[in-house]
């Protein structure tokens, strides 16, 4: 009798932690990680900003983008991987102090090579995905992989 409890309460475990599911499941696949932003170009004008420290971080359903050095302000975005193509959707201003807060001022996503509050990037990698390019109708963005 006891074999079978034992085994009931194995099958039980088992069950359980196979039907979990957490908020953060998703596969970001080649994305997953932590990205260093070495340039941003515009109008065909590429400027070097490696000195800036500007990380994009994605894990799971979010993005984190952050100035190592402290000047501006994290924002963290949802996202939607579909193919090449990357969707950043209702970013927040990171504050684990007192609570994110949906960002309401656009121009805070300028520094980070953002210029809208919703958008979409096309996704090219390079050098076995060590190096990656998100690019919209306006900008391209550098990074390399951290």
């Amino acid at each position: 009798m006891k074999k079978y409890i034992k085994l009931l309460f194995s099958l039980l475990a088992m069950l359980g932690i196979t039907s979990c599911s957490l908020d953060t499941d998703n596969t970001p696949g080649d994305l997953e990680g932590m990205w260093k932003c070495t340039a941003m170009e515009q109008n065909g004008q590429t400027v070097d900003v490696a000195e800036k420290q500007i990380f994009w971080s994605f894990q799971a359903k979010l993005l984190q983008i952050e100035d190592k050095i402290g000047t501006q302000p994290r924002i963290l975005y949802h996202y939607n991987l579909n193919g090449s193509i990357l969707e950043l959707n209702n970013p927040y201003l990171y504050d684990r102090d007192h609570g994110d807060k949906p960002l309401t001022e656009p121009t805070l996503l300028v520094f980070y090579g953002i210029n809208t509050m919703n958008t979409t990037f096309t996704i090219e990698f390079a050098k076995g995905k060590k190096e990656l390019t998100l690019a919209t109708e306006t900008y391209k963005l550098y990074f390399k992989k951290f």
